[in-house]
């Protein structure tokens, strides 16, 4: 269902939510850049992208009344993190940095992330899927679990 706040002209929909409750700050691809050329030619790019990561974030049953709707006569809640949801990307992005502080942790590997893109730069074979815990084997297929969220494993690939 796609729900359509109707606003006069003039008025902005999210006017009365407070500034601070919903500031995101994004890695930009200078970032990359930056690491990259830090690393230099010897550098192994690793990509990842958490599928469906945004739509698995649930909602707390507290809030289910914010993110409700009636219509004829019934009432949908979106039991998971809807798009369009001003606080969305400031509630979503907590998933990701933490993601990223346990990916800091499996060694001598820098990373950028984007939402629920990752890119691991490691020098020389340093990227290694042994290195980030991540299974990258040919013979997988389907998804694999990372931290509860699901990765098609379709177009996974080290570069």
């Amino acid at each position: 269902m796609i729900v359509n706040l109707p606003r006069p002209a003039g008025c902005f929909v999210y006017d009365g939510i407070d500034p601070r409750l919903a500031p995101v700050r994004y890695a930009s691809v200078d970032n990359a850049v930056e690491i990259i050329r830090r690393l230099c030619c010897e550098s192994v790019l690793t990509e990842l992208d958490l599928k469906d990561a945004y739509t698995i974030m649930p909602v707390h049953p507290v809030d289910h009344h914010s993110v409700g709707i009636a219509w004829q006569g019934h009432t949908y809640i979106d039991c998971c993190l809807p798009f369009g949801l001003h606080t969305a990307p400031k509630i979503f992005s907590a998933i990701p940095d933490a993601l990223a502080g346990v990916f800091g942790c499996f060694g001598p590997v820098c990373q950028v992330h984007y939402f629920d893109d990752f890119l691991f730069v490691g020098a020389s074979r340093s990227v290694r899927s042994s290195t980030l815990r991540i299974p990258l084997a040919t013979y997988k297929s389907g998804t694999i679990n990372l931290c509860g969220f699901f990765r098609s494993t379709d177009s996974l690939q080290l570069v």
